[in-house]
């Protein structure tokens, strides 16, 4: 069993090291993780002991296969309760994350299973991102960001990277949800904002918005 602070961790390197499984330095998982740089290192030196992480000197801290999969496994958890304080608690997209914060680090026995089976198996959270499989594997979305469509192109809505409060609140003022259709318009050159239309009513998204949509062609 790990602590909720070895969870955080391992699920916080998982996000930082991406697809690649690049090598992330001290500093940058102190800056996500907003603690002291003595913290990080203490934290990374116990995981590694667990055979969690691995840190090479001047290179970082990367996850092993045993720590991706337990990162996995968290974030399942994660997702799932963020399905089940929606579909059936009633709660709005943008109010289950800081919930789901909390209960994913409840562990019981077949929990995660038992809740996946509770919900009918779903396939990805209220955002639209993939709920990792039992066995700790993960779902490729394939999908892209928002902000690599050209004009001209349309596509439809799988996921929001981010599910802050405010950013999903946003999305609502928006009117962008899970499947909503988006027809690029125009690509503006001076910063590459893209004036996009949504269902008939164009709008304006600068790039850090776009780049926070994923959608599928």
């Amino acid at each position: 069993m790990l602590s909720t602070a070895e969870e955080n961790y391992i699920k916080t390197l998982y996000s930082a090291q991406g697809k690649t499984g690049a090598y992330v330095s001290n500093g940058e998982m102190a800056k996500r993780m907003y603690m002291k740089g003595s913290s990080v290192t203490q934290m990374t030196q116990k995981l590694s002991e667990k055979s969690l992480v691995r840190y090479v000197k001047y290179k970082g801290v990367k996850l092993t296969p045993k720590g991706r999969v337990a990162a996995l496994k968290t974030i399942r958890r994660h997702r799932l309760w963020e399905v089940f304080l929606r579909d059936k608690l009633g709660y709005p997209w943008e109010a289950v994350h800081p919930l789901a914060e909390q209960l994913e680090h409840v562990n019981g026995p077949d929990l995660s299973d038992r809740l996946d089976a509770f919900l009918g198996y779903p396939k990805c959270d209220p955002h639209g991102e993939a709920i990792p499989q039992a066995d700790g594997k993960a779902i490729d979305l394939k999908a892209c960001a928002l902000s690599l469509l050209k004009a001209g192109e349309s596509a439809k809505v799988v996921a929001i990277k981010n599910d802050s409060r405010e950013f999903l609140s946003y999305m609502n003022a928006l009117h962008i949800a899970i499947d909503t259709r988006i027809s690029v318009k125009e690509i503006i050159r001076y910063d590459q904002s893209r004036i996009v239309d949504i269902d008939g009513k164009e709008r304006q998204l600068s790039p850090a918005v776009a780049l926070q949509i994923l959608v599928r062609r």
